[in-house]
């Protein structure tokens, strides 16, 4: 019997896949995992929307920048925080919530839904299926929740795309036990030791850029070979125009620049506040609070 180690460490990023559904059977087993994830309290502030049907795919595959994947796998699974159930539950139960407002309850809320997700992704994994998450949907946020009817307090967070593959992707390197584990403190590395670390898994830039995307950008190689043929030369030009020499180049100036990162951080932040989610506004500055005199101060007053 397969163990879980074994099913974690195979498990590979799926985005090629047959037009054979998932059976139902599976899809509830899949579900089961995500739904019996841990969760902060066990409040369980999460919900799944299963979109399945093409056109709905087709929609999510528009609004997650035309990730063909998106369109192509027969399940998507919309992971969501939904404050408004939980919320819903406590009123009707003579309680308050306000997860909505509380920094804490968010974050609390956004480790559910991944551990939900992951729990789905091994499980998927171990039926012989394969997944693709799709990060995307965060900077889509407001039109998802207008196309998928989500209810104010509830915003997608993740989507994972489910289906049998055409074809599943070399192992890719990740870094080894050295570069991320620390024993008791944190343990500072030079910046030459870094930069071997990070060379051992991206490996170095060669002539050969389809090689190297194989351990850098394989969303490149596969949007060159399911939608457009040209894709993997014009990054490739596009890395010698703007000098782009190595991984670190390759992922900081070109597929998550800093700028556009934080445009891209503005623009979540203004979704989350138009669903109800204000728990990113800082309150504003309160004057300090006098202490309370000490009990002789009382007695001499």
């Amino acid at each position: 019997m397969e163990s879980v180690y074994d099913v974690i460490m195979r498990r590979r990023t799926v985005r090629s896949f047959t037009d054979q559904p998932v059976e139902e059977e599976k899809v509830q087993m899949l579900i089961d995992a995500a739904i019996h994830a841990p969760s902060g309290g066990n409040i369980q502030p999460i919900s799944i929307i299963r979109i399945e049907r093409p056109e709905g795919r087709a929609k999510m595959a528009k609004l997650a920048v035309n990730q063909p994947w998106v369109a192509k796998a027969p399940l998507c699974l919309l992971f969501c925080i939904d404050f408004h159930r939980t919320g819903k539950w406590a009123e009707a139960e003579g309680a308050s919530f306000g997860g909505e407002k509380a920094l804490m309850s968010f974050l609390l809320a956004y480790a559910d839904v991944f551990c939900s997700a992951e729990n789905a992704v091994l499980c998927a994994t171990s039926l012989g299926l394969g997944t693709v998450y799709i990060g995307m949907v965060l900077a889509a946020m407001t039109e998802i929740r207008r196309e998928f009817g989500l209810p104010d307090k509830v915003v997608p967070i993740v989507a994972l795309c489910v289906g049998y593959p055409k074809k599943v992707p070399a192992g890719i390197t990740k870094l080894p036990r050295a570069a991320m584990v620390h024993s008791e403190r944190y343990e500072e590395k030079s910046s030459e030791e870094l930069k071997q670390l990070y060379r051992d898994k991206y490996g170095d830039l060669t002539a050969d850029v389809k090689s190297y995307f194989k351990r850098t950008y394989q969303e490149a190689l596969e949007l060159s070979e399911q939608t457009r043929p040209d894709f993997t030369d014009k990054v490739a030009r596009l890395m010698a125009r703007m000098e782009v020499g190595n991984a670190a180049q390759l992922l900081f100036k070109m597929r998550y620049p800093e700028d556009g990162m934080k445009r891209m951080g503005e623009r979540i932040i203004t979704s989350l506040r138009e669903a109800g989610i204000d728990c990113l506004d800082l309150p504003a500055e309160q004057p300090p609070v006098a202490p309370e005199p000490q009990a002789r101060d009382r007695e001499s007053a």
